[in-house]
């Protein structure tokens, strides 16, 4: 039995001895983080101007070197951020770079679903939507090749009437939970998602060890 709470995206170290978290690191040198946890890297698109292409690539080939590595993000495409045409193009590099190396992608969509179905209808890697906050339709969309995932974290808590039918609704093997910037213990989200869905929490909490060891290859 699985007694471990998976948290796919969070900026924090894990908060209690049962959390497994993913945390992202950005582009910085991976060497001022503890080994004692998951690691994301790749250039956020409210970021894409403090980079060239030449030293995005090389920070991700250098980061992907480390094993704490498990994913490429948070990447993705932001209409209310600047350098819109800009951030279309890196973040088409890091999903070729993400494809090449077969790595996972955390996405930060915003009001962008055209532009990431574009650039990623030929990415047949897991597709995890941080953050998410939509219609259960976003998803839909973006799940063409069957390998697109939704991270729910604390909005869970408090919940939109779009979000609720959506935690509802989402098949369990599609399902991620995280905590992004929130201060909330992952153990907070989980059973809030439990209650929404009518499950028990180790229901909740053996589902989605399944998908994390499935999409993040964590031995």
């Amino acid at each position: 039995m699985n007694h471990l709470y998976y948290n796919i995206h969070s900026h924090r170290k894990p908060q209690g001895i049962k959390e497994v978290c993913i945390r992202n690191a950005f582009l910085t040198r991976l060497g001022r983080f503890e080994p004692n946890y998951f690691l994301s890297t790749g250039l956020h698109p409210w970021h894409v101007s403090r980079f060239s292409t030449e030293d995005l690539l090389h920070n991700l080939r250098t980061n992907c070197k480390n094993k704490q590595v498990k994913a490429i993000g948070e990447i993705g495409l932001d209409k209310y951020a600047a350098d819109y045409e800009i951030q279309k193009k890196y973040f088409e590099l890091q999903v070729t770079f993400a494809a090449q190396q077969n790595f996972p992608i955390i996405i930060h969509q915003v009001k962008s679903v055209e532009g990431i179905e574009l650039i990623t209808k030929d990415f047949y890697e897991p597709i995890i939507l941080h953050g998410f906050n939509g219609h259960l339709s976003v998803w839909e969309q973006l799940n063409k090749n069957g390998n697109t995932y939704i991270s729910i974290g604390s909005n869970s808590i408090n919940p939109s009437s779009k979000l609720l039918q959506a935690i509802q609704e989402i098949p369990l093997e599609k399902l991620f939970i995280e905590t992004d910037n929130a201060s909330v213990l992952v153990q907070t989200v989980y059973k809030k998602i439990a209650d929404i869905r009518g499950i028990t929490l180790q229901e909740l909490v053996e589902a989605i060890a399944v998908n994390f060891n499935k999409v993040f290859n964590p031995n």
